[in-house]
């Protein structure tokens, strides 16, 4: 809830739990949760190899100093199939200040299958994103994550451009090493492509006017098919010499990366 203009209270942080079960071992649950042992909200977990009779002692997952004031919140996480674990959450270790109301980032870490230590957290994110009072609002921030074959995929909203939008990213889980951010959808699109769908000819738009550094497009099966570089915040692609199908295109711009499909 909102307490003054510059601010939200601590009350606004999102503090719901999760409890999973390894699909290897139905034995073994996870559950995990935002607690306050010291200075502000850590994420911690705890385990049971016995189906709830017994839970380890609980273990603080977000390895940022302890005791800092940085508040970590919006926990999530997912078993892969072999029992490896990944769990994430929106993280402040490199906000000024502490509190909700500061800038926030994504991180995660891994569990790989029968190992007592988590791996380091890394980034989901790229970049920090300032707080905006959009987020004190009801269902204004979520995340998503899925593990597949030591490959984390994730979703999750911020606020990086004054509205709130929906990024996606692909994570090597053993790495942290990224390899796909984009964003997936905009409260205030960013982009305009028409006609839609199009015989031949799209225009692509950056509605911000900031130039596109580089524009690629892809077949249905993956393989890139076209690429220009026009420096501009508009570019027209001709794809009269392909078939009737779907195209999907990744537009670059200032860092940011937009993904979307056309339709031919």
């Amino acid at each position: 809830m909102a307490t003054t203009s510059s601010g939200v209270s601590n009350d606004s942080a999102k503090l719901a739990y999760k409890l999973l079960v390894d699909p290897s071992d139905d034995s073994h649950l996870a559950f995990i949760y935002p607690y306050q042992p010291v200075g502000d909200y850590d994420i911690m977990i705890t385990e049971t190899f016995n189906a709830g009779t017994i839970w380890t002692t609980p273990m603080r997952v977000n390895d940022d100093p302890q005791g800092n004031g940085k508040m970590q919140d919006l926990v999530w996480g997912d078993f892969d199939d072999g029992g490896a674990l990944v769990v994430s959450w929106r993280d402040r270790r490199n906000a000024i200040g502490t509190g909700y109301a500061k800038a926030s980032e994504f991180y995660a870490t891994y569990l790989p299958k029968n190992s007592p230590n988590f791996n380091a957290n890394f980034r989901l994110s790229e970049i920090p994103v300032a707080y905006n009072n959009i987020l004190a609002q009801s269902g204004n921030d979520f995340m998503g994550i899925e593990l597949s074959r030591d490959t984390i995929s994730a979703v999750w909203a911020n606020t990086r451009d004054g509205s709130l939008d929906v990024w996606f990213v692909r994570v090597a889980a053993l790495s942290g090493q990224m390899s796909a951010v984009s964003m997936l959808a905009g409260e205030s699109e960013a982009l305009s492509i028409y006609p839609l769908p199009s015989s031949r000819v799209f225009n692509v738009t950056l509605t911000t006017q900031e130039a596109i550094s580089a524009l690629y497009v892809y077949d249905a099966q993956g393989n890139e098919i076209l690429r220009t570089f026009p420096d501009a915040p508009n570019v027209a692609i001709d794809l009269t010499k392909f078939p009737t199908g779907y195209y999907p295109i990744r537009i670059e711009s200032k860092g940011l990366v937009y993904s979307r499909l056309l339709l031919r």
